[in-house]
């Protein structure tokens, strides 16, 4: 590869370029102050760089793997996995609703076909929201989580405020209940997923709005699964189940998640604001959007076919599909930030010209994963995971939301993506046949990346 720089445009460190000042704060007498740059852990000696000579270079000086890659431990960044109490919790909760829908079922084949006719609907949403979450997978413990916890505890719950509500406030009145008090207990149940989602260390999961949107739709697909669960159940003839199939999973499957992501929009709005009292506004709006909504839907199916079918084409459609423009265009602008931040990646380090080329889309990752061992790819997908995170956290420093906790989290990706890229070497270095190379860019004052040591026999070798 050429030396040639563009016109004013600054060297990096690895070619001769300054050196930029360290950004922590400056050595006292004492000596430094800690950098955020610094290692929050030490390195054992499992991921330690390999000693001794750099093996033979390949193309653009990726080295030329001399045996087969066998995986090497690096130590996760910190995060908050999904508590053991709240997945418990959860759980039994969906294991109670499925006991009453199992008591409720006229004949154990009456309840198969409900178990299999819920999991068409279920499967087919979760597969929609997949393709969404592809630049940034979320954990699959949050995920599962969400979903038992949409299927367990709020289901539940919203069993019990239902019962409370229809005697003692609403009379028994079933319309009232369904149009009313439905939808305060299942969207403020299902939504409160995502504050808990916004606690500790689980806020590093909600870096975009592709990522609210998620959980929120895994919360309403476990609501739905129980709930259609429970209805299919209770048939009584084929002629109902039939009825129930078209209403529910042909054209009410995406409801309940639907309902949830107005909640998942207030939420994502109320993450991009500083006053307290604004955060908890655009909270409300967002449940009040969904409690709307899922009251709308609910009234007219109290009251005729063609008062649902009328709601279903005049406000359920149009609402949906500016919902999924929105998401389709969330997704698209991930992949926007993470081309953007690629560019100070190489100029820092982390990764070569040439990775960024294919670490820039979603069809090369997957051509360069394709066909490879399980621990391969499972290695080349940490990695990618890694790069895309911190493309995300930068990009909101940036933004100006830069804070402490953030920069440490910056640091810590950073260190982690180098580790991820010397431990997986073997596997990743050779991905570079065919890729167009992107150049340097030096990363501005605001969100420095400081320069990263050659790894030996590496690419800048």
């Amino acid at each position: 590869m050429s030396d040639s720089q563009p016109p004013n445009q600054q060297r990096p460190p690895w070619q001769g370029g300054p050196v930029p000042p360290p950004s922590g704060p400056t050595p006292t007498p004492q000596g430094p102050a800690p950098s955020p740059w610094t290692r929050p852990y030490d390195p054992p000696s499992p991921w330690a760089r390999p000693s001794g000579p750099a093996p033979s270079a390949g193309a653009f000086g990726a080295p030329a793997p001399a045996e087969p890659y066998r995986p090497v431990q690096v130590r996760m960044v910190r995060r908050a996995g999904a508590p053991l109490a709240g997945l418990i919790l959860a759980a039994i909760g969906a294991a109670v609703v499925v006991f009453l829908a199992l008591s409720g079922a006229t004949t154990v084949g009456t309840f198969v076909g409900a178990v299999v006719l819920a999991t068409v609907g279920a499967v087919v949403v979760i597969t929609c929201y997949m393709w969404l979450d592809r630049w940034e997978p979320e954990p699959p413990a949050y995920l599962i989580w969400a979903f038992l916890w949409g299927g367990g505890v709020a289901t539940v719950g919203a069993m019990v405020i239902e019962q409370v509500l229809s005697l003692l406030v609403f009379d028994g009145d079933e319309v009232l209940t369904a149009a009313v008090g439905a939808p305060l207990a299942e969207e403020s149940l299902k939504g409160a997923f995502l504050l808990i989602m916004l606690t500790g260390l689980r806020r590093r999961e909600m870096t975009s709005l592709t990522d609210t949107l998620v959980y929120a739709g895994m919360s309403g697909i476990g609501f739905a699964f129980v709930e259609n669960l429970l209805y299919f159940s209770t048939s009584e003839s084929l002629g109902q189940t039939t009825f129930m199939f078209f209403a529910r999973i042909l054209m009410g499957a995406f409801a309940h998640p639907f309902f949830t992501t107005m909640t998942a929009l207030g939420v994502w709005a109320s993450m991009q604001r500083r006053a307290g009292g604004a955060k908890v506004t655009f909270i409300l709006l967002g449940l009040a959007g969904a409690m709307v909504l899922h009251g709308l839907w609910n009234l007219s199916s109290s009251y005729s076919i063609t008062a649902y079918v009328g709601t279903y084409v005049l406000v359920m459609v149009p609402a949906f599909v500016v919902l999924v423009r929105q998401a389709i265009r969330s997704r698209r602008l991930e992949g926007v930030v993470v081309r953007r931040e690629l560019p100070e990646m190489v100029w820092s380090g982390l990764i070569s010209p040439e990775e960024a080329g294919w670490l820039g889309s979603l069809r090369t990752r997957a051509a360069r994963t394709r066909g490879l061992p399980r621990e391969e790819a499972r290695a080349v997908a940490t990695f990618t995971d890694a790069v895309t995170e911190l493309a995300f956290v930068r990009d909101r420093i940036k933004r100006g939301w830069s804070t402490p906790e953030l920069q440490a989290q910056q640091a810590e990706l950073a260190m982690f993506v180098a580790d991820l890229h010397a431990a997986a070497a073997p596997v990743i270095e050779p991905m570079t046949g065919g890729i167009p190379v992107v150049p340097p860019v030096a990363p501005p004052p605001s969100a420095p990346l400081p320069p990263f040591e050659p790894r030996p026999g590496g690419w800048r070798g």
